[in-house]
């Protein structure tokens, strides 16, 4: 299953090779706005698999996350907006599931804060009304998997799409 892990660096003593392969959508699902029903919009912004997500500050004590032993993490990246007159939580307003031949994959899911470089919240983070923020959907799934075609199924309030993604 997928870790979070949490670290401490010390000056330049600690290092971290990441590999990143990219993905590509369909060219319909590229950077549109997506709406399901009256709860929420949202643009997908990147696709890619890595071995871990880290913050965007790496110095000192910071949380990141990890692919479990065999596994690459299928991370898809997107701007969500709750476009409803009702406070939600992150993982109940834009609910993803990633589907690879037969087997779904039930994200993880990790939000970027605002001041917040070091670490990431995750998906009880409340979204208020007309608010963005920037969400990372994880997949464990298999590395040999990560170059297959996939499925993105998104739902919002019984509202599904689907997007057809593959990483290169």
């Amino acid at each position: 299953s997928l870790s979070i892990s949490t670290i401490m660096s010390v000056g330049k003593m600690t290092f971290f090779v990441m590999l990143f392969t990219f993905a590509a959508c369909d060219e319909s699902d590229s950077a549109k706005v997506e709406k399901l029903g009256d709860t929420i919009s949202y643009t997908i912004t990147k696709v890619y698999t890595s071995d871990q997500l880290l913050p965007d500050d790496t110095d000192g004590f910071h949380k990141y996350y990890k692919a479990s032993e065999g596994n690459t993490l299928f991370i898809v990246e997107m701007d969500i907006t709750n476009i409803s007159d009702v406070l939600y939580r992150i993982w109940l307003l834009g609910e993803a599931k990633l589907t690879i031949g037969n087997t779904d994959y039930e994200a993880n899911i990790a939000v970027k804060l605002e001041g917040q470089n070091d670490s990431f919240g995750n998906g009880n983070v409340e979204i208020a009304p007309n608010e963005t923020y920037h969400v990372y959907y994880m997949f464990d799934i298999p590395e040999q998997l990560a170059g297959e075609k996939a499925v993105l199924t998104m739902t919002s309030n019984e509202q599904t799409k689907t997007h057809s993604i593959k990483a290169e």
